[in-house]
């Protein structure tokens, strides 16, 4: 399903919220579009209508099409949107990745 990605007042879908959580920005790269979002609370495993204010995540989208990934920086979501384009849905090499930078981060 093709999207309309455009950010009105926080809101990603013309006439609908995004789903997952207030939106701050969309990052627009290439064919890509990355929303940046404050996520919701969760407590017990339900939300709890009230939102991150101190963190956001990101969700992409390729062509309009929803990826249905999400990740905890920009970085990891353009990686992650290029292995989910060139490799599949199952791709699992932006997690070996993700493994690999964090492990670097600690080492520093």
């Amino acid at each position: 399903m093709k999207v309309n990605i455009e950010v009105i007042k926080g809101k990603v879908y013309v006439d609908r919220e995004f789903v997952w959580g207030p939106v701050v920005k969309v990052h627009d790269i290439g064919e890509y579009s990355i929303v940046e979002f404050h996520p919701q609370l969760f407590k017990n495993c339900c939300g709890t209508g009230e939102y991150e204010k101190e963190r956001t995540e990101f969700h992409p989208y390729i062509n309009g099409k929803d990826t249905c990934r999400g990740f905890n920086s920009l970085d990891e979501a353009l990686i992650g949107t290029i292995c989910y384009k060139n490799l599949g849905g199952n791709e699992r090499l932006s997690d070996y990745l993700r493994i690999i930078f964090d492990s670097q981060k600690e080492g520093e």
